[in-house]
This record gives C-alpha cells, sequence and structure tokens, in this order.
C-alpha cells in the first residue's frame, strides 16, 4: 500500500540490464513500458534512449529495443519522461539545432501505436545557453520541473520550473524556487507525483521529497 514500507530493491536483470549504462528509467502509466537511457551496443550515438515493454504487468519484460534514429542521434539522449497518455516524450539532448549546452526536446505521435514523430526543441525560455535537461512534467503537461546551472540559482545546478496555463500555449520563463527545494550544491533528476503534490529529487548527498 502506498503507507507501507518501501520494500527491498530487486534487480531486474539481464534481460533489461546491459553491461554498458542503464539509467533514468520511466515507466508509463499503465505500467508495460518502461523507457530508460543506456549505452549499450546497438544505439546511435552516446547515449540512446530505449523502451522494453510487457504484454501484462505479470509478465517479464521484453528485451529493450532502441527508439530508432527518429528519436537518437550520434549525440547523446537522456533523461526522458513520457506523459501518462503516452504521446509525448520529453528529453534533454546535447545533438546540434539548440540553444546551447543540454536542451530538452519533445517527440509526439498520433496514438501509441504509431511512430515517433522527430522531436521539437522546446526553445527559449525554457532553452538557454547553458545546461538545461532532465525534464518532468505534470500529468496535466502544464507544469515543467528541469535542472539547469543558468544564473540565478542557488547552486551549480538547480531545479527549475516552468509553467503553462494551457497545452496549446507557450511555457512562461522557468523559475527558481530557491532553498525550500535547491541548496549550495547539485539538485536535480526531480519527478513530480502523478496528483501534483509531491516532487521527489536527488539532491548531491541523497534523494529527497
Amino acid at each position: 500500500t502506498k503507507e507501507s514500507a518501501w520494500g527491498t530493491p530487486t534487480n531486474l536483470g539481464e534481460r533489461v540490464n546491459s553491461l554498458a549504462e542503464d539509467s533514468d528509467p520511466k515507466i508509463s502509466a499503465d505500467e508495460l513500458s518502461l523507457y530508460f537511457c543506456s549505452k549499450r551496443p546497438g544505439g546511435h550515438g552516446d547515449l540512446d534512449l530505449w523502451v522494453a515493454t510487457r504484454p501484462t504487468k505479470a509478465d517479464a519484460w521484453n528485451a529493450p529495443v532502441n527508439l530508432g534514429p527518429t528519436i537518437n542521434t550520434e549525440y547523446s539522449e537522456d533523461a526522458c519522461h513520457i506523459m501518462p497518455d503516452g504521446l509525448s516524450l520529453f528529453f534533454d539532448s546535447d545533438r546540434p539545432g539548440g540553444q546551447g549546452g543540454w536542451d530538452i526536446w519533445v517527440a509526439t505521435r498520433a496514438s501509441v501505436s504509431e511512430p515517433w514523430t522527430p522531436p521539437v526543441n522546446v526553445g527559449t525560455p525554457v532553452n538557454g545557453p547553458y545546461s538545461d535537461g532532465e525534464p518532468s512534467v505534470s500529468a496535466d503537461g502544464r507544469m515543467l520541473f528541469m535542472t539547469s546551472n543558468r544564473p540565478g540559482g542557488c547552486g551549480s545546478m538547480d531545479i527549475w520550473m516552468a509553467s503553462r496555463r494551457q497545452l496549446e500555449d507557450p511555457w512562461q520563463t522557468p523559475t527558481n524556487p530557491g532553498y525550500i527545494v535547491n541548496w549550495d550544491d547539485n539538485d536535480g533528476t526531480s519527478a513530480i507525483s502523478l496528483d501534483g503534490s509531491t516532487l521527489y529529487f536527488a539532491g548531491y548527498c541523497g534523494y529527497f521529497y
């Protein structure tokens, strides 16, 4: 139950994990698709995005599949976030065509059975000439949490927030929540709960919520 203590972590095994780096897992709302980044062989660049699927939650994971050249490039694609409807995939990349450094990109698809369209840069003011990445989007799609080393933060890397009134509206200029979340060193890798009431994130000395 949600009130119970966490159980002992178990390794997903060789079907999902490899001898290379496998990290930043994000699971779909139906818990049937597991997205993550990996440096395993068979990719298109340094870090690539992969997905493992299973028919039901009682089944084992199938072998991961690379998301292909529509999503991945010869550069790095990392830290993805899949929306609850499975139709938008946010991630960060250092590919050309961005605002500078690492940028946040988003790919969309018309249905979960159709292919992803080419990713587009989220653009300014979310991305800038600094390193902007590790996106986490609220279930309603109107709040974006990200990690950035842009000026105005509390430490080296901070968590920032951008919002929009409607899904069709542009993102507003990101704001820093200050020392209530960030501190003098690095903060990042955030995840907002589906109900929007809890923000999980990593700090230099551990994980918090």
